[in-house]
């Protein structure tokens, strides 16, 4: 029997009885300054980390609630929409919708990128609001709404080091 290894861990089936005696493992140490140290140094960036990601799904929950509660574009605006899409190149399909949530346009979307306007952007004319959607639309076609996001991320993780701040601006 002594010959044995305990459970193929390398340890001799003589040394098991002596592993599982009282006190064969000491649990019960002081950690010191430089373990609480550590300790400390990782709940506060486990914290922040938190704190961004909480934030990050906030703004895409209130993006997501501001697209569904916004106004689709009319009918009559589909061909210019689709025409300024083709001239941005954006092979995706976008939705356009006008809220008086936001001040300016945006895209945003994961999955399907949606261009939100300001509900004022109704009574613009056909030039500037061309303008407005080419700009947007060249945004979706480089995925620019995707890699936002990601950056986000990114940041959640390394929130501490400064130039992924920087690299967000």
């Amino acid at each position: 029997f002594e010959e044995f290894e305990f459970a193929r861990s390398g340890i001799s089936a003589r040394a098991v009885p002596g592993l599982l005696q009282p006190g064969a493992f000491d649990t019960n140490h002081d950690l010191s300054f430089w373990e609480l140290l550590w300790i400390g140094l990782i709940g506060v960036w486990v914290l922040g980390m938190a704190v961004l990601l909480a934030k990050l799904v906030a703004d895409l929950v209130s993006l997501a609630v501001t697209s569904h509660e916004g106004v689709p574009a009319h009918p009559d605006l589909n061909d210019l929409i689709e025409d300024t899409r083709l001239r941005a190149g954006c092979r995706q399909r976008v939705r356009v919708r006008f809220s008086d949530r936001i001040g300016s346009p945006l895209i945003w979307g994961l999955f399907r990128p949606t261009v939100l306007l300001p509900i004022s952007a109704r009574d613009w004319s056909l030039e500037r609001l061309e303008m407005v959607l080419l700009h947007e639309l060249l945004h979706a076609a480089r995925h620019d709404h995707t890699m936002m996001v990601a950056s986000q991320l990114v940041r959640c993780v390394y929130w501490t080091n400064p130039l992924a701040w920087i690299a967000i601006h």
